[in-house]
Parts: C-alpha cells; sequence; structure tokens
C-alpha cells in the first residue's frame, strides 16, 4: 500500500480499520467464489461467514473469540496452494482474497492499522494478478500496463473512497451499510472475466 493511504489508516480508529478493510474483501471477494466454481475446491461458506462477522464487529457486535478462532481454523484450511497449479486465473486472487478474509478476521481483536493496510495491498494485488494472468502477455510481467488497467485503477481509486467516507463521517451501520454497497458495485463483482 502507498505511503499516504498507510498513514491514512493509521490516523483512523480501530472500527473503523476493520470496516476499511471489510470494504477491501468485499470487493474481491467474488474473485474466491468463481475460483472454487471453477476448479469445484475450497469453501465459500466459511469464508463468507468470517467476513460477515468483521462487518459486524465495527458497530459494536461482539466477536466471540471462540467463534473466531473456529472461523480462521476453518479458512486456513481453505486458502489456495498456488503450487496445486489449480487451473484458474482465479487462483491467485483467490488466494489473496481468503487471506484478505482471514487477516480482516483478526483485526476484530485489535483493530491493526498495519493489518488493515496489509489487507488492502491483498485487495490490489488480486486485481493486478487477474489482470496479469487474463490478460497479459504470457511469461512477461508488464508492470506499465497493469498498473494501467481499469480494473487496477478502479481499485486505487475504491480504497481512497473507502478511506475518505471513513475519514468524513462518523462510523454507524448506516455507513457500513454504504461501504458494502459500494463495494459490492466494484471489484471482482464487476469485472468480466477473460473469455
Amino acid at each position: 500500500m502507498e505511503a499516504d493511504l498507510a498513514s491514512r489508516i493509521e490516523k483512523l480508529d480501530e472500527p473503523q480499520r476493520v470496516a476499511f478493510a471489510a470494504a477491501c474483501c468485499e470487493r474481491v471477494f467474488p474473485a474466491y467464489e468463481t475460483f472454487s466454481k471453477d476448479v469445484n475446491w475450497g469453501d465459500v461458506g466459511h469464508l463468507r461467514e468470517a467476513l460477515d462477522l468483521a462487518w459486524g464487529s465495527p458497530v459494536g457486535e461482539p466477536s466471540d473469540e471462540q467463534k473466531v478462532r473456529q472461523l480462521l481454523e476453518c479458512c486456513n484450511g481453505v486458502v489456495p496452494d498456488l503450487d496445486n497449479r489449480f487451473d484458474s486465473d482465479f487462483a491467485a486472487p483467490a488466494q489473496n482474497a481468503a487471506i484478505a478474509v482471514m487477516r480482516t478476521l483478526e483485526s476484530t481483536r485489535d483493530g491493526s492499522a498495519e493489518r488493515a493496510a496489509r489487507v488492502g495491498d491483498l485487495a490490489l494485488d488480486a486485481v493486478e494478478a487477474y489482470v496479469d494472468l487474463a490478460f497479459g502477455e504470457g511469461a512477461l510481467y508488464d508492470a506499465v500496463a497493469v498498473e494501467r488497467n481499469p480494473a487496477v485503477e478502479a481499485e486505487r481509486r475504491d480504497q481512497e473512497d473507502s478511506l475518505e467516507r471513513l475519514e468524513k463521517s462518523t462510523l454507524d451501520a448506516s455507513l457500513l451499510d454504504g461501504l458494502r454497497l459500494q463495494a459490492r458495485r466494484s471489484g471482482f463483482w464487476v469485472i468480466e472475466p477473460s473469455a
């Protein structure tokens, strides 16, 4: 994550950091769903449950520590291992999405700024990995082309927008609903799979 965004996350309070991370996860979550469907592997349900629990945390729903531990254990078992060479352009983004959900759930314990920034990095990396695999030139990574891709630019803007909304408003259920709705209108929710 760029230094400016990381320093802005540091200035947010702990529940706002969790909300930022949850919004990043929501945008990349469909990559895991698509991957799981493509290769018939994984567990969308446990990851969805973990992300939903994280979404509830910033507005005061206490996280049951035992439930958090159980979900983290379940989610850890469904992170794609890229050494398995899954036949899907969504494998690397799915790996990032699953790890991002786990880090977000972990952040409900302490609201770590570092962890929230890492989730932002994972979300951006997921989009970049998909763009490179789906639209790149094979073995050669073209950083300029990836960075200029509209999907990558959109993820950067979405992270900026989420931070701006969190900085300017009081965190409540209405703001969280707005962040979640906006996240479901961008990221992998709208990225068209390559033909």
